[in-house]
Order: structure tokens, then C-alpha cells, then sequence
């Protein structure tokens, strides 16, 4: 008979996620520990089903800040290239065929906080018809009015705002430029080349306090970042606190930019004039993460103290009643509800959309071909269509492998 031994005294200690980034298709799932290794998992719908593709492992004694996918030439190939940030400084590059980690940008002697890339070069057409469209998620009547997109840019470049920075110099289309949040208070932009590094482009004004948040707009046009006075670049926000620090921030396509801070409250602004449109505090600690649908009308915030909330954006208006004075409504963010899944500190969100089987009607045959030579790049549209969006969180004690069993919760959208 095969004798059982059960050992109770091993004490499980798994290693906390610290960072999560969506690959640009939207099918894979990259998650930093802080151990100093990557995972890549692929989406599956619902919670049951994920499956971990590969794992890196990295410099133990780099701590990662932050992860983004961007899009560089043939070199990132279809999932793009995948870059993190570290607290010492340094940025590297994850090869995900070697299984390597390696540096792009050496020590620049300070912190970085957060990276962010730019949009896609492929989507800026269709987001400025959007943006022109709608201000904050109601109808623009200057787009319907006949105003030119010149008289448009006319006006935004009278704004006596210090803090909007605008971005125009475009010296090479095709590098996605990258912009970190450094603990110096400046935000450094470099290019993201099919070079060995990345390429220093420029600095912009230092602000008070430390830079922890950076995010591009959605026509990457302007750049928005949050530091630890509570002051928000591109907003005007005040600080209304001591050591008030600005954890995350999102810009989204309607014109509005979301805010969440170390007093646990979740704030929209209107981006053209920096002014506070709603507020939510229902976070009882500091808010870590923000995410937003990929309709960009729902958007959910994650904190310390274990909460992931969910606002939607509703039908109903704010403001004065009086449509004299207030010829654009402004629409409510109202709060839908929350999940509390997690016993510790949400570290991250992300959203991403999993790749569900296409079954085809039972009288249509399949009508199956063969060349001479097989197709070089593999495809999962010839087999399946992109499902429901779902939303990913982790916690510092959360571990992948467990989160089938239901530990792991998905928010679908």
C-alpha cells in the first residue's frame, strides 16, 4: 500500500503582482512580479480556462513599476513590444522568444514611477472624428455648427493653461514614443525604435513633488500627469491635502480624464478647461489602479483597501437646469457597484478581451483547401471572434495559478 505523507509546516508565499499590460490585440495578458519575473497568459472567457504561455525570469533585485505594450515596426511583431519600468531607473524589453530580459534604456539615476506609450497611429483618425464629436461624453454642437478642425486648434492653442503641454513634434511617425513618470517631478519622452535602445527625445517642465502617473490623450496630442502634491498636469487641480498623490490617471475618448488618489476618491475632469466635473469616494484607502472599458464608457478602480469598483457612464446630466447657460449637457458618471475579492492591495487592472470558439450553423459544411505551402502567420480569427471584454485584477498575494478556481475575478463588461 503507498503510503501519504502530508507536509503542513511549508509556509506558501507567493510572489505578488506588481504590474499588468494588455497586448495590443487584446488576447494576451502580460503580469510582473515581484520576484522580477514575467508571465504571459492568454485570455480565455470567463474565469476558468487561462492558460500561461511562457515565463521570463528576470533580475531579482529590479523592482518593475509598470508594464506597457507598444507597436514598433517588424521587430515587435503582431503583439508588439513588450517594455517595463523600473524603480532604479531603467527600462527594459521582455523577448519573448528568447525568454530574456534585457535593458533599452540604462539608469537614469531616478525612480520611474509609471510608463505610458502613445496610441496607435493606425486609431488617431477615427479618435479625433470621436473627439470632435463628443466633449465629455455628450454631443459637441461646435462639430455639428460647421467649425473647421482649424479654428478648433486655434482656439485650444489660446488656452492660458501652464500645465496642458502639447505635443507636436512628430520627427519620426513611425516610433511610438514613450513617456515616463519620473521621481524628479519631470516626464522624460523617448522613441521606441528598431534599435538596440530607446532614443531621447525631450523633457518637460518640472512640477512640485514626485510624478507617479502618466497617460497620453487619446489623439496623443497632450500628455497628462499626476504627482505627489495632488497637482494633476493638463487639469489645473489643486492641491487640496498634504502628500495628496495621484496614483493613476485615464484619458478617455469622450474628453474627460479620471483621477484616483491617495484619499481613496475617483475624480473626473473636463480636459479642455481642468475643471472638477464629479467626484466618487467610496475607496476607503489609497486608489492604486484605474481602468476603463474599451467603449470607454465604463470604468473600473481599484484601491488598498481590496474594493474594484465599476462607474458607468449614464444618461442623465449635470449642471444647471437652465439650457440658456448651459448649452451642453455634461452626463453623470454614477456608481454601479463593487467586488471585494482580494484580502490585500490591488495593485493592478487591465482589460482585455478573450478569444471565444465560432460554431458554425450544423447544415453549413466546412469547406477545407489545400495549397502548396502553409500560412506563415497563425491567426485565431479563421477560428474564433473576439468575446466579451473582461476585467483583470491582481492582488500583492495572488497567485495565477489558482485564480480558475474562482479566486481570480473577471468583471464582463
Amino acid at each position: 500500500m503507498l503510503k501519504v505523507h502530508r507536509i503542513s509546516s511549508v509556509e506558501w508565499n507567493p510572489s505578488a503582482v506588481v504590474a499588468l499590460a494588455t497586448s495590443a490585440d487584446s488576447s494576451q495578458v502580460a503580469a510582473a512580479r515581484a520576484d522580477g519575473s514575467l508571465e504571459i497568459w492568454l485570455v480565455s472567457p470567463g474565469s476558468v480556462g487561462w492558460h500561461r504561455q511562457l515565463t521570463i525570469h528576470g533580475d531579482p533585485n529590479s523592482r518593475v513599476s509598470s508594464l506597457v505594450w507598444c507597436r514598433s515596426g517588424p521587430r515587435g511583431g503582431p503583439l508588439g513590444r513588450l517594455l517595463s519600468s523600473s524603480i532604479d531607473g531603467s527600462v527594459s524589453e521582455w523577448d519573448l522568444f528568447d525568454l530574456r530580459q534585457k535593458k533599452v534604456l540604462d539608469s537614469i539615476g531616478i525612480s520611474i514611477w509609471q510608463i505610458a506609450a502613445e496610441p496607435c497611429n493606425d486609431l488617431l483618425v477615427d479618435v479625433k472624428q470621436e473627439i470632435k464629436s463628443y466633449e465629455n461624453g455628450h454631443a459637441n454642437p461646435s462639430f455639428t455648427s460647421g467649425v473647421s478642425e482649424e479654428d478648433n486648434s486655434e482656439s485650444e492653442d489660446e488656452d492660458d493653461d501652464k500645465n496642458a503641454v502639447e505635443i507636436h513634434d512628430h520627427n519620426d511617425a513611425k516610433n511610438t514614443r514613450l513617456a515616463l513618470a519620473c521621481d524628479d517631478g519631470c516626464v522624460r519622452i523617448y522613441g521606441v525604435s528598431d534599435e538596440e535602445k530607446l532614443t531621447y527625445i525631450r523633457t518637460l517642465p518640472r512640477v512640485s513633488g514626485r510624478t507617479l502617473s502618466v497617460t497620453w490623450s487619446s489623439d496623443a496630442t497632450r500628455i497628462y500627469s499626476g504627482s505627489s502634491d495632488g497637482i494633476t498636469v493638463g487639469l489645473g487641480g489643486l492641491r487640496s491635502g498634504s502628500d495628496l498623490c495621484i496614483w493613476s490617471l485615464l484619458a478617455l475618448r469622450c474628453g474627460t480624464i479620471v483621477s484616483g488618489d491617495s484619499s481613496g476618491s475617483v475624480q473626473f475632469w473636463d480636459d479642455k478647461f481642468g475643471t472638477l466635473l464629479q467626484a466618487h469616494s467610496y475607496h476607503k484607502g489609497d486608489v492604486n489602479a484605474l481602468s476603463a472599458a474599451p467603449s470607454h464608457n465604463r470604468v473600473f478602480s481599484a484601491g488598498s483597501d481590496g474594493q474594484v469598483i465599476l462607474y458607468k457612464l449614464s444618461s442623465e446630466s449635470v449642471g444647471s437646469r437652465d439650457r440658456k447657460f448651459v448649452p451642453e449637457a455634461i452626463k453623470k458618471w454614477i456608481y454601479v457597484g463593487y467586488v471585494r475579492a482580494h484580502t490585500h492591495d490591488v495593485r493592478a487592472l487591465t482589460i482585455a478581451v478573450p478569444i471565444s470558439h465560432e460554431d458554425l450553423p450544423p447544415d453549413e459544411k466546412v469547406k477545407r483547401s489545400r495549397g502548396p505551402e502553409k500560412p506563415l502567420d497563425f491567426s485565431y480569427h479563421k477560428w474564433a471572434h473576439l468575446g466579451c471584454p473582461c476585467l483583470s485584477q491582481q492582488a500583492m498575494t495572488l497567485n495565477f495559478c489558482i485564480f480558475c478556481k474562482g479566486v481570480y475575478q473577471v468583471f464582463s463588461t
